[in-house]
C-alpha cells in the first residue's frame, strides 16, 4: 500500500496539497473557539481513494460527455460528532465554489467523513473502498500538518482486517 501521491501528475498533486491545506483551515476555523471534549477534536487521517489514487483518473471536459473524475476524499476523525454532515458544509461549499465557478480545483471533491472506529467496522464489513485496499489501491494523502494518532489509531492499525490498514 503506498503512502504518497507522486505516481499522480503535478497538476492533480498540486490540487490535493490545495485540498488537504483547505480540510485542516476549515476544521481549525470550526474549532478555534470549542470547548470541552469537542476542543480535543482532531483529523486524524485524510485518504484519497478511487480512480484518482490509482492513477486511472479522467480529465476530458472537453469532450461530448465532457467526464472528468473526482477527487475521492476520506477524513478520518477522532470524535463521533465531529463526523457530523454540518461540521463539514463550509468546506463542500468551499470545494464546490473552487471547482465550478473559480476554477481552482479541475475536479470536483467528494468527501466522506467518519471516526476511526466507523472506518474498520465498515472495512470489516466489506464496505468503503475494502476491494481496493485489499489491492493496495489506495493512497493517504501527504498531511501537511500531521496529527499524532493515540493508541486507538494504533490498536486499529495493527487490528485491520484482511491486509487493509489505515495508514
Amino acid at each position: 500500500m503506498r503512502s504518497d501521491i507522486s505516481h499522480l501528475p503535478a497538476k492533480n498533486q498540486r490540487e490535493l496539497e490545495q485540498i488537504v491545506r483547505a480540510i485542516f483551515e476549515e476544521f481549525e476555523d470550526a474549532h478555534k473557539l470549542a470547548s470541552g471534549d469537542r476542543k480535543a477534536g482532531r483529523i486524524l487521517k485524510v485518504i484519497l481513494y478511487g480512480s484518482i489514487a490509482r492513477g486511472e483518473g479522467i480529465y476530458e471536459p472537453q469532450t461530448a460527455k465532457g467526464y472528468v473524475s473526482d477527487y475521492d476524499i476520506l477524513v478520518i476523525v477522532n470524535q463521533d460528532e465531529l463526523a457530523e454532515t454540518e461540521h463539514w458544509v463550509n468546506l463542500e461549499d468551499r470545494f464546490s465554489r473552487d471547482h465550478v465557478i473559480l476554477g481552482r480545483l479541475r475536479h470536483p471533491v467528494s468527501l466522506i467523513v467518519h471516526t476511526l472506529q466507523q472506518v474498520n467496522n465498515n472495512l470489516a464489513d466489506g464496505h468503503f473502498f475494502s476491494s481496493r485496499c485489499r489491492q493496495g489501491r489506495h493512497r493517504p494523502l501527504p498531511v501537511r500538518r500531521q496529527r499524532a494518532c493515540d493508541a486507538e489509531t494504533e490498536t486499529a492499525r495493527r487490528g485491520t482486517q484482511a491486509g487493509a490498514r489505515i495508514l
